[in-house]
């Protein structure tokens, strides 16, 4: 029983001390690379608000093309059906 207890004791102990270890390496690593984030100029860091304003703009002018596109293409086929359809001469 003793055996046990002093083992399962152990076994705790090294559980805790490997969560404690890499949680101090984790802060130790975000600390480095919070550093090497800061020591750089803003010119050089990456800033994607650029490739984003893009991407929604040529959303914005594909979407008015299709948009007009299927306005002209609705009043061309109204042009046509009138003139084959009877009932519009009617009124």
């Amino acid at each position: 029983m003793f055996l046990s207890a002093a083992g399962f004791t152990l076994g705790f102990a090294a559980i805790v001390i490997a969560r404690l270890r890499a949680a101090v390496m984790e802060r130790r690593i975000r600390w480095l690379l919070m550093a090497r984030v800061h020591s750089r100029p803003h010119s050089s860091a990456l800033d994607h608000s650029i490739y984003i304003t893009a991407s929604h703009g040529l959303a914005v002018v594909i979407g008015d093309a299709y948009a007009e596109s299927a306005f002209l293409r609705m009043g061309r086929a109204r042009r046509r059906f009138a003139a084959i359809d009877p009932r519009e001469a009617r009124r």
